[in-house]
């Protein structure tokens, strides 16, 4: 076989392979910030909380971002820290549920999202302090 040939061939076949790991290639987070959790709007949409037990997840609806916590077993404050490096003013909220299984949901105000390469600070605690996840959402440009 010619190699030019093959080379066209090859280039042929690789070519879209090349362009999906373009699409997936995602922006490193700030290097800054330290969390427990790391969540965006791309890939990782779902974590367990390692201190507080339980999971969290992030769903984005009609350019709402909504936070929603499922079967925490140590904490019930959640509160809105930090957005883009900036601190916030955002009362201190209570989970929803009995201590040892608490769910609930929390829509991020809209003053907070600014998508490119803004993040949010989030902390879930106990009233004790002895457990706490602090949780990074990270929100990309819109594509």
């Amino acid at each position: 076989m010619n190699p030019l040939k093959f080379l066209i061939i090859i280039t042929a076949l690789i070519a879209p392979a090349l362009e999906t790991v373009q699409a997936l290639e995602v922006p490193v987070l700030r290097p800054h910030v330290r969390a427990d959790v790391f969540l965006d709007t791309h890939h990782n949409k779902f974590a367990p909380l390692n201190s507080c037990g339980g999971t969290v997840e992030l769903k984005m609806v009609a350019g709402r971002a909504d936070l929603v916590f499922r079967g925490v077993r140590s904490c019930s404050n959640f509160d809105i820290v930090e957005s883009n490096g900036h601190p916030t003013r955002y009362p201190n909220r209570k989970l929803q549920g009995v201590n040892g299984d608490r769910s609930g949901s929390f829509t991020l105000p809209s003053y907070i999202l600014d998508y490119g390469f803004n993040g949010v600070l989030v902390t879930l605690r106990s009233d004790s302090g002895k457990h706490q996840e602090v949780i990074y959402i990270q929100f990309f440009d819109r594509r």
